[in-house]
């Protein structure tokens, strides 16, 4: 890697040079290679988009698997890595499978036990020589420093090549202007196979849950404005000595308006101007109403310490009557329901009166936040290879195949076209909740709605519903994925970090009583002086030109 390259990295690798010492660079551990036999299957016949930034053909008859000896090696996080049934990646189904399906020999690498993804990153770029990089590279790249390697030849710009070598994914970005705009550079270059999600439905996963027996016997109707749940918590403080408990996220503040949780939150006005939630007086009064709930006694005294385990718990011991919780733990609760008798139902998210909309969900949008760049490490062969092996995913076949494993093996179709489990995942000792990983991966591929509502039946797909209600609404208020220029970077990323800590210490602090409200004027100007207007103004220029590239002309 050149000395220019190595100068610009340099700040994203400082975190990982203290931790030289514990593990080898360049050296991630479990890398395997899963051969691939022959098959043969064909893609599905492409329809050429209406508009493309790019006037290549796709290439015709792409057929899958490839018939290539190229072997290609593929770093990823923990997203894509075999589970802890397994090894190594040579005794993963999913990978196994993959292999076989594509063509393509695939050398795994991962993250060394005991490093983070983010540490392990970093490492990656101490790299001196681009060939010892891996072809590609799986995680969620800032845009920016995307940009510098490929002027500095470390990175393909995948521009000219996806039309021709990666069809199905190019329509796929094509069809959905918002996915257009984050799969580019600031300069319009396109880097990344950037994954996401079919439906709103896949990406609201927590929501607000109740106990139904309680509320009937309270003689209380489901509440859905702020007032009738305050109202309902102090009768189940009365009567059953519950509080209202979560543990990453409280669940209320876009009910007051403030579209924003506990973290430090941007999100888009009706005019098009990027706004901090953290500074709102709709914040202030989310904050407020936290604070008289903790006052009364109605709010968990332990509601920044919490687990998901804790909070399980404490619904199974009948300590709360009233949760935010993501839809793996509300199935937990249901469960549990067969020891407890409790009867636990998903209830809308909470407005200030009837009639309002909220604007809070548990994502920002149906994109992924991760996706793949391929390195110069791989020779144009190599890079060919590469993007039909990634195209993969966005075929009818490799969709089903990501998301549901091989047909006859671990799903079938019913007389519907619905898919269905086998007893290779609902008879496996672990649960099918478990099971079904062994055969499938979530990464740079599209996430089908229905593997999802296998995992939700009943009451849990029942709340989805009910927390999904404002999706479309408060998906045009969220700050999207933008894209910034290497200097808008530089001047956002350290001074928003150490205001996303200034603000969950406040957050904490105001709820708790630690802070008086009187001092809410100079927590906003403390906030200024740490840079906000500046970061705020960074997102605005971002935002102009996502909006531009999204649904300019």
């Amino acid at each position: 890697m050149s000395k220019k390259t190595w100068q610009k990295m340099l700040s994203m690798i400082l975190a990982a040079i203290m931790v030289l010492s514990l593990v080898a660079c360049g050296q991630p551990a479990n890398s395997k290679t899963t051969e691939a036999p022959e098959q043969s299957t064909k893609a599905p016949e492409q329809q050429t988009p209406e508009a493309t930034d790019a006037p290549t053909e796709a290439e015709p008859e792409l057929t899958y698997p490839l018939d290539t000896d190229i072997e290609i090696t593929w770093w990823s996080q923990g997203d894509i890595k075999y589970k802890s049934k397994f090894t190594s990646a040579d005794e993963s189904p999913f990978h196994i499978g993959l292999a076989k399906n594509t063509g393509v020999k695939i050398n795994w690498k991962f993250p060394q036990d005991g490093t983070s993804s983010s540490q392990a990153y970093n490492l990656l770029w101490t790299e001196e020589k681009v060939e010892n990089l891996p072809h590609i590279i799986h995680y969620n790249h800032n845009a920016a420093d995307i940009e510098m390697l490929i002027e500095d030849g470390v990175v393909w710009d995948l521009t000219e090549y996806l039309p021709k070598y990666a069809p199905d994914y190019w329509e796929y970005v094509q069809s959905d202007p918002t996915f257009k705009a984050a799969t580019k550079t600031a300069s319009g270059k396109y880097f990344w196979f950037l994954g996401g999600c079919e439906d709103w439905y896949n990406v609201t996963y927590m929501g607000p849950v109740v106990r139904k027996d309680w509320l009937d016997e309270c003689g209380l109707q489901v509440p859905t404005t702020i007032e009738e749940f305050e109202n309902m918590l102090v009768k189940f403080k009365e009567k059953y000595g519950a509080v209202y408990t979560a543990a990453k996220a409280f669940g209320l503040a876009s009910g007051s308006g403030a579209f924003a949780d506990k973290a430090a939150t941007w999100y888009v006005d009706d005019n098009g101007v990027v706004q901090f939630a953290n500074t709102t007086p709709e914040f202030k009064a989310h904050l407020e109403t936290m604070r008289r709930w903790y006052e009364l006694g109605i709010l968990d005294r332990d509601l920044f310490t919490n687990s998901a385990k804790s909070v399980r718990t404490k619904a199974v011991n009948g300590l709360t009557g009233a949760a935010y919780v993501p839809s793996s733990n509300f199935r937990n609760f249901l469960i549990d329901e067969e020891t407890t008798g409790a009867n636990w139902i998903g209830i809308p998210n909470l407005v200030d009166k009837n009639g309002d909309v909220t604007w809070l969900q548990t994502r920002k949008s149906l994109m992924g936040s991760k996706g793949c760049i391929i390195t110069k490490a791989a020779s144009e062969e190599e890079l060919i290879v590469a993007l039909k092996l990634l195209n993969y995913a966005y075929t009818k076949e490799g969709f089903m195949y990501w998301n549901f494993g091989d047909q006859g093996v671990s799903y079938t179709l019913d007389a519907e076209g619905k898919v269905q489990w086998t007893d290779l995942i609902t008879k496996d000792e672990a649960g099918a909740e478990t099971a079904y990983k062994y055969y499938t991966s979530s990464g740079p591929m599209i996430q089908a709605k229905e593997q999802i509502e296998l995992l939700n039946k009943g009451k849990s797909h029942e709340a989805i519903l009910a927390w999904i209600e404002n999706g479309e609404v408060a998906n045009k208020h969220y700050m999207p994925y933008v894209v910034f220029t290497d200097a808008e970077s530089a001047a956002y990323t350290d001074p928003f970090s150490n205001i996303t800590d200034y603000v969950a210490e406040c957050v904490q602090k105001f709820i708790l009583g630690e802070m008086s409200f009187d001092e809410w004027d100079n927590y906003c100007k403390t906030l200024s002086g740490m840079g906000l207007e500046a970061c705020r103004q960074a997102r605005q220029a971002a935002y102009d030109r996502w909006a531009d590239a999204a649904y300019g002309e």
